[in-house]
């Protein structure tokens, strides 16, 4: 008994040391779908304990009118009155190392420009009539003001007064923009499928819209050059989760040219952090939302489901995301 009793102290100090080579050795030791990075300068003084991210989703559900024009439908309307929630969430709660908030608060909120301007002269108002509802939230109201005549939280033009679009080209100084330099809170952006990932459809309507026909540079991408006239998706990450192209793959399965890309959905959701001196962002994450119709649904309640689209006959109250 005496021999045992005299090893534990041993025996526990080794543990200890194997814990703490662990959590520097693999980030398993970090909850699974947290976005903290405990090498990350950001987690180190003089910089506070919280990681600046850049959150990017997809306008909510919409419908045509008979103009051609697109607004948010009723559907798309209740999805985006719960973004507050689900931003909040992010937040503070689904996210935590330690006892440490591991994403910084939003301080910036970015859209598409939805008045004509000199790169789309037929905008969507859909990103920013998504967002709106996060923008005059009391959670977020530490979110600046940017347009002193309507009290708008929402950014549509960026620091050389270039309005933001489908065809947003991400240069180098533009993605160094997105975060405050701080380095202490995050961005939200809210883009439309063309400007995320687009097709050779979307390319050649683009063109029809007054737009440059340059979107969906993944080749320029993979062959190391600027992410100029690229997409967000293969602008900003250096690599992301899943192929954005499969353009060697569909010949062989009969698929027509538009099904061979990465469809962003209106319930996908990325976290991109860890930027580095390109502008570009190390680490990517991605996950899709889930709906409840009970209010203030616990995370391990049953009526979770996954709608790729919502209909008009869904009225979801509590909304959380899983990792893909």
């Amino acid at each position: 008994m005496k021999t045992y009793l005299n090893r534990v102290p041993a025996f526990t100090f080794i543990i200890s040391i194997l814990l703490l080579f662990g959590v520097c050795k693999a980030e398993e030791i970090i909850p699974p779908d947290s976005d903290c990075n405990i090498f990350s300068v950001y987690r180190k003084p003089p910089y506070p304990a919280c990681e600046p991210v850049v959150m990017v989703i997809r306008h909510a559900e919409d419908v045509d009118l008979a103009d051609g024009s697109h607004v948010l439908s009723e559907s798309g309307k209740i999805h985006a009155l719960l973004y507050p929630q689900l931003f909040q969430k992010y937040i503070e709660k689904s996210h935590i190392y330690d006892v440490e908030k591991c994403a910084c608060e939003i301080d910036k909120i970015i859209a598409i420009n939805p008045s004509t301007n000199n790169s789309n002269d037929n905008p969507s108002s859909n990103p920013y009539e998504t967002i709106k509802p996060l923008s005059s939230d009391i959670n977020f109201s530490n979110i600046p003001i940017v347009d002193s005549k309507t009290g708008s939280r929402i950014t549509i033009v960026d620091v050389e007064n270039v309005a933001y679009g489908s065809n947003y080209e991400w240069t180098l100084k533009r993605r160094l923009a997105l975060l405050n330099p701080d380095h202490q809170h995050s961005t939200a952006i809210v883009w439309d499928k063309q400007g995320l990932n687009a097709s050779d459809t979307d390319i050649k309507k683009a063109a029809n819209y007054g737009q440059t026909p340059h979107l969906g540079q993944a080749d320029k991408i993979r062959a190391g050059e600027d992410a100029v006239g690229a997409s967000l998706l293969e602008a900003l990450p250096v690599l992301f989760p899943v192929p954005l192209s499969w353009k060697g793959i569909c010949p062989e399965n009969g698929k027509q040219p538009d099904t061979c890309f990465f469809l962003p959905g209106r319930n996908d959701f990325y976290v991109l952090s860890d930027q580095g001196e390109d502008g570009k962002f190390k680490r990517t994450k991605f996950y899709q939302q889930l709906y409840s119709d009970k209010a203030n649904a616990p995370d391990d309640d049953l009526s979770w489901y996954r709608s790729a689209k919502l209909a008009d006959t869904q009225k979801p109250l509590s909304i959380k995301i899983k990792k893909y």
